[in-house]
């Protein structure tokens, strides 16, 4: 069971990692991060660059963990190449990302959504109550949050936008977490049994 968590910056989605591996102790995340890449440029000062060394770093961990999931068979991952895809779609609108980059990263998403079999989509609501650093540029975020909505509507509505984005077969059952803390692994463990299986699967 490989499980992604996905939502732009500032939703709670490291939080939610460990309450659920707190919760569902057998699962493991991968050690290695996007974040050890030494100068990197994120978020609003994202550029094709890095955005390309993000993804291919993405792309090449969701493919080492799809490899091993005969052995090591619960993992939780913190961010997706939905990520990505939806930061570049927010740079592509400021001239930053080329035509061809951004082809390209919806192939790969693409490809990578087979590799998962679950992705919890954590949107911003009114309902969670999460203080926002000053320092965290609102419209951008909140940008990135409207693309990854448009995402989960594409997945819930299978429009012409998930023959872009998602696998025909075999595609990641996406869904919404939200909520206090206590409520999004309540969420969570509604999908899962005790094992951290989906139910019924």
């Amino acid at each position: 069971m490989i499980i992604g968590v996905t939502g732009t910056t500032k939703v709670g989605k490291s939080t939610f990692i460990g309450d659920f591996k707190d919760r569902f102790d057998k699962y493991t995340s991968p050690k290695e991060s996007y974040r050890d890449i030494p100068d990197l440029d994120l978020y609003e000062n994202g550029t094709e660059e890095s955005q390309r060394l993000i993804r291919d770093f993405m792309f090449k961990q969701i493919k080492e963990v799809w490899s091993k999931r005969d052995t090591v068979k619960q993992v939780i991952m913190d961010r997706t190449l939905l990520d990505n895809l939806a930061y570049t779609l927010v740079l592509y609108t400021k001239g930053v990302i080329s035509d061809e980059f951004l082809a390209e990263s919806f192939a790969i998403t693409k490809k990578s959504m087979a590799m998962f079999h679950l992705v919890h989509f954590i949107p911003v609501t009114k309902l969670d109550n999460i203080p926002v650093p000053e320092d965290i540029d609102e419209d951008f975020r909140m940008a990135t949050d409207t693309i990854l909505k448009t995402f989960y509507n594409a997945y819930e509505n299978r429009d012409d936008l998930a023959n872009d984005l998602l696998p025909a077969t075999k595609c990641a059952a996406i869904d919404q977490i939200f909520g206090s803390r206590e409520e999004r692994i309540l969420l969570a463990s509604e999908i899962l049994d005790e094992d951290g299986n989906v139910q019924g699967g």
